[in-house]
This record gives C-alpha cells, structure tokens and sequence, in this order.
C-alpha cells in the first residue's frame, strides 16, 4: 500500500548514485514522494536512473526547492534524521529510534516529512531546530554514520512494517501546534519571575511536543487552558497578551 502521506526530503545530496539508490529504496517500501533541496548532484543522470532501476518514478518525479524552509512549509510534522547525538547536553540533538519514531506515526493520516542531510556532512543544528523531532539509527560508536541510502532504507522499512496500523487520536494539525507554541511563548513573556534563557526553555517545550505526537483534542485542551493562564498571567503582569502594551498605561490614558 503506497505511503501518499510520507515524503522523504534530501537536503543538498552531493551524489548521483545515491539519489538513484535512495529512490530504489523508497520503491522498495511503496513511498513515491521525493523532494531535493538544493541539490549538488543530478538526480536524471544515467548513474541515478542504473541505481534507481524500478524506482526510475520516483526520481522522474521528485520536486526540486532551493531551501529547506520551503519544502517543509506545508507539512504536519517533520522528522530529522542524524547520526550525530547530544546525549541530552542539547536539546535539538536528542533523539528517538526510527523503530520509535514509526510506531509513534504508524496510521496516522498527518501529512509529514522524513529529512536527510547531505553524505558529508549530515544535517547542521539550524535545519534540525526547523524539524518537529530527530531520529537515530544506533550503530557502532566507532563508526556510526550510514550510507545515505542505507539510512532511507532502515527507516523507511520501519515505517513500512508498522504498515497502516491503528493509531488512537488524530495528530494535531501544523496551525493549531503552532498555535500552541505561539501561546507558550506568550506566557513565557508574561512570566514572573522572568524566565532567563527563553529559547532554551522554548525549544524544550517544541521537543517534549513533538516527541509526544501530541492529539488534535489533546492540543485544543492544553489551547484552552493555555489561553486562560495567560489571561490571569499577563493581568497580574500589567500587560495585555494581544499586544503586550502595559494595562496600567491604558488606564492612566482613560483616566
């Protein structure tokens, strides 16, 4: 049964081959949808089309943008892949299993995005803070990064084992997680006392999010209570959550 909903997305891959075998992977597990970022190689040359063999398709019709932030721009959730961990001292380097991160999606009808980095250098710190969350393929500490196609293919079979499995809730859409995430952000401004370290707390709460695979209902609920917390918050705080001009100001003006 094809993947409609699952994108694979290679971020600048530098060759030709390994687009081909990627795409051969993708045919492999039934995924058709391939997007290049700014790629470094051809994707249509005769090295890509021997590799590629039956999923000469998938190549043919692969999207072709020139920023990551574009490709990801209409997906529910994003999911960045790594052979590089933090082991906690970061948090936009900690990661789950791709076995994990299947089972998580397994039914989920959530349009989302599987993201690779270049063979040389993977995926810096500035694309994975875009994403929603990070995978791992554990492999020897002594030699833990993978060929680009052979990552595809690992996570790509799990997601394919996992098949159309039942999932309990539907995903939260991209517009209402943002949504949430423009709340928490409101909240950590009208913060007492002040939070020191906005963006490091900020991008916690986005992780433990997306890690959650958090529900619509679920994400509406914590809307609503969020909404009301700030209300009190930013009242007590002398600020108003709209725009942040102080309330004690506008009643001296109507005064």
């Amino acid at each position: 049964m094809p993947f409609g909903n699952i994108s694979v997305i290679l971020v600048e891959p530098e060759h030709d081959e390994n687009i081909g075998s990627v795409a051969r992977a993708m045919a492999n597990f039934s995924f058709k949808s391939l997007i290049l970022v700014n790629p470094k190689a051809d994707h249509l040359s005769i090295p890509a089309k021997s590799r590629a063999m039956h999923g000469f398709d998938v190549l043919k019709n692969a999207k072709l943008c020139n920023s990551l932030e574009k490709a990801i721009k209409d997906f529910d959730f994003t999911i960045a892949t790594s052979a590089k961990l933090s082991h906690g001292r970061k948090i936009k380097r900690v990661a789950i299993s791709a076995e994990e991160c299947a089972k998580k999606f397994s039914g989920s009808k959530a349009k989302f995005a599987i993201i690779f980095g270049p063979e040389s250098s993977g995926l810096g710190n500035r694309q994975i803070a875009l994403c929603d969350m990070l995978v791992h393929i554990p492999a020897s500490e002594e030699y833990p990064t993978l060929n680009l196609s052979h990552s595809a293919a690992i996570i790509l079979y799990e997601f394919a084992k996992r098949g159309r499995e039942a999932i309990s809730g539907i995903p939260a859409r991209k517009e209402t997680k943002e949504t949430l995430l423009s709340l928490f952000k409101k909240l950590m401004d009208c913060s007492r006392p002040r939070i020191k370290n906005k963006p490091e707390t900020f991008r916690s709460f986005r992780a433990m999010l997306s890690r959650s695979l958090v529900a619509e209902k679920e994400a509406k609920s914590m809307i609503a209570v969020f909404s009301g917390v700030l209300k009190n918050s930013c009242r007590e705080a002398g600020v108003l959550p709209s725009n942040g001009i102080a309330m004690k100001r506008l009643k001296r003006k109507r005064a």
